[in-house]
């Protein structure tokens, strides 16, 4: 009888350790891809009709010493003639635990390039990578990608949260440049 029951208690333990082990399904962004290099790469081009490519260009400086700080630590390249800005940005990677409080868990680093032209201007985010010794590119946490078909795919969860809070943080910057570069103008004084 003893037997038995335990036979039983065992095959029941096993059975739920193995529905346990099951993994669930780990959905990862959908993240812009630059086939050429295979790099996560944000790009666009805005156009901004009846501006010069000088006008442009300080009001993409602007931006950049609004929104950074520390901006001229970030500034790579600030070229007046070229109309180019080339900026290398470093943000935390905060990640809330269970309860919601953000823990650092990495820092992350990009190339921002800003190049101007009459009446347009493009940006390019890419090169983003983990903060190292050597370049350890965020691609290799993407496990749907080929680079990060290698990862442990017990790490699948956590990559994608990373992936995800990443994603968030760059489109963020991106809507900020985007409003920073247009032109609101000051209304004009009533001087009646």
């Amino acid at each position: 009888m003893y037997k038995k029951l335990f036979i039983l208690f065992i095959s029941v333990v096993i059975s739920s350790a193995l529905y346990a082990q099951k993994p669930k399904e780990v959905v990862f962004p959908n993240l812009p891809m630059d086939e050429k290099n295979e790099y996560i790469t944000y790009t666009a081009v805005m156009n901004i009709q009846g501006t010069t490519a000088q006008q442009l260009y300080e009001r993409g400086k602007k931006w950049f010493f609004s929104y950074f700080k520390n901006p001229t630590e970030k500034i790579r390249t600030d070229d007046a003639e070229k109309k180019e800005i080339e900026g290398f940005i470093r943000i935390p990677l905060m990640v809330p635990d269970k309860k919601g409080v953000e823990t650092k868990v990495a820092t992350i680093q990009y190339s921002l390039f800003l190049l101007f032209k009459d009446g347009r201007y493009k940006y390019t985010i890419t090169k983003i990578n983990e903060m190292a010794t050597s370049y350890q590119g965020i691609e290799q946490w993407n496990h749907t990608l080929p680079q990060g078909k290698g990862a442990n795919p017990a790490d699948a969860e956590k990559h994608a949260q990373w992936l995800t809070i990443i994603d968030q943080e760059i489109k963020k910057t991106i809507d900020a440049m985007i409003t920073g570069m247009e032109d609101k103008g000051l209304p004009a004084k009533e001087d009646w």
